[in-house]
């Protein structure tokens, strides 16, 4: 077997020119072709690669003209921005500005941690006075019962009431044989255990009445002038003009016969006509007996109304003053002395 394979491949080997030219041409035909095939393949590939990126980029790529409207639509766009941004701050620094005053006068206040109706509250206690029933004998006087609040208009001592306050001295002689203003020697001492006080007596008969708006305006008993102004007490200024509703206001005086003058801070709830000739003030704050003759006055000090009564029964948490507009007439005939 060994013999017949090497004869067969001698054989094989020994075969003629023209049979292994043929075959080697045969094998670089077959060659050829198989690369050709390869070659044309591969650029059948590459070309219908290069095809699709062709159509790719041709249907994608922007013209000169739109990367030119596309440069120019962002530069509008950022243009249009930056004028916006830039109008809100001016708007915003715009709005900052109306509200500067404000808000310095806010932040001034706070900083002097200052409220005005406390001032304000401070110098009507060197105003106001109570309105008492006495009992005086020649080594003293003592407070039989404490009515109302008054405050004064003048130097000389004439002070305002409510009306029905002096009409409570009224009904009964016992029960009040003088009546009388008292005030406090050196000033009111809420912290003191005791006060020295001075009483000023007056006649009813000496009060103007203004019964239509509970109103009443007296003077001093005597010429008790020089007395009175011993002890530096001040004529309250007068506002005319009736404030806008919400205005912060307060009233002080004596409420349940306290010994030391009491405030309540409220707000102008309304102003309102009750009557042809009476209009009226409501505050969003309840009354106390024995505030009635009370003064209402502004952070300013100025005196806008007087207080007459609480808001019962037709409001509970309310009072109403008398504006000092209703009776200036009475006010501006008040005789000088």
């Amino acid at each position: 077997m060994i013999s017949s394979l090497n004869g067969a491949a001698y054989e094989r080997k020994g075969d003629d020119h023209e049979t292994q030219h043929h075959r080697t041409d045969f094998r670089n035909r077959h060659s050829h072709q198989t690369r050709s095939r390869h070659s044309a393949h591969s650029e059948g590939r590459q070309q219908n690669d290069m095809s699709l990126a062709s159509r790719l980029y041709r249907r994608y790529r922007p013209s000169a003209v739109t990367m030119h409207d596309t440069i120019i639509h962002a530069r509008r766009v950022r243009g249009v921005w930056r004028s916006l941004v830039a109008y809100q701050a001016s708007g915003l620094v715009g709005w900052l500005c109306v509200l500067c005053p404000a808000v310095t006068a806010q932040k001034a206040q706070l900083a002097s941690g200052v409220d005005p109706l406390v001032a304000a509250i401070e110098n009507i206690k060197q105003s106001v006075v109570s309105v008492d029933c006495l009992s005086v004998s020649p080594k003293e006087a003592k407070i039989i019962k404490r009515i109302g609040s008054a405050f004064v208009i003048s130097e000389s001592g004439d002070f305002l009431t409510a009306a029905h306050v002096l009409a409570a001295t009224q009904k009964d002689d016992s029960f009040c044989p003088t009546s009388a203003i008292t005030l406090p020697i050196g000033g009111w001492r809420p912290e003191a255990p005791a006060e020295k006080m001075l009483w000023f007596p007056f006649k009813n008969p000496d009060c103007k009445m203004d019964s239509s708006n509970d109103v009443a305006e007296c003077r001093l008993s005597g010429d008790l002038q020089a007395r009175i102004r011993t002890l530096h007490l001040k004529a309250v200024q007068f506002e005319w003009d009736i404030p806008t509703d919400g205005t912060q206001v307060a009233f002080t005086g004596f409420p349940l016969e306290a010994r030391d003058p009491m405030t309540f801070r409220a707000h102008l709830a309304a102003y309102r006509l009750v009557a042809p000739q009476m209009t009226e003030l409501v505050l969003d704050h309840d009354s106390l007996p024995g505030y009635s003759g009370s003064p209402v006055y502004l952070a300013d000090g100025s005196v806008v109304a007087i207080l007459v009564r609480d808001g019962k029964p037709e409001a509970t948490g309310t009072a109403i003053a008398r504006p000092v507009s209703a009776f200036r007439e009475m006010l501006i005939k008040t005789p000088a002395r």
